[in-house]
Order: structure tokens, then sequence, then C-alpha cells
């Protein structure tokens, strides 16, 4: 579970948006308006309505059938 550092993620990523240096770049209305999604997302996981999980996958091959014969 890695709800909490999901939220320390969130809570960082966010504090970035006091930098200056964005406002060379970016509106101040895309700097708020990119803000505000994120601030919603964290309010999610901190309200328990957003969760984290990493899931790890890994590639292997797969024979298919189909009536007997290999497809694929």
């Amino acid at each position: 579970n890695l709800d909490q550092q999901y939220i320390e993620w969130y809570r960082n990523f966010l504090a970035r948006f006091d930098d200056p240096k964005l406002k060379k770049d970016y509106s101040p209305e895309e700097i708020e308006s990119v803000r505000a999604k994120y601030s919603e997302l964290l309010a999610a996981h901190e309200s328990g309505a957003l969760g984290g999980v990493l899931l790890l996958a890994q590639a292997h091959e797969i024979e298919y059938k189909w009536f007997g014969s290999s497809s694929r």
C-alpha cells in the first residue's frame, strides 16, 4: 500500500507550483488550472477515496489455440 507515499508525492509536487520560475513559462491561469487538478487528486488520496498501488508486470509469450491450431 503506497497511499502515504502518493500523498507525500502530491504535496511535494504542489509545493513546486510556488516556484517563481514557473511564471516565466506559464500564465497564472495555466498554473492554477494544473494546481487545482492535482489538489483534487491529493484531497481524494487524503480522504481515502483514491489509493495508490504499484503493479509490476512481466511480459511472456502466450500460445493461443483455436480449434486445436495455433494462431498469432
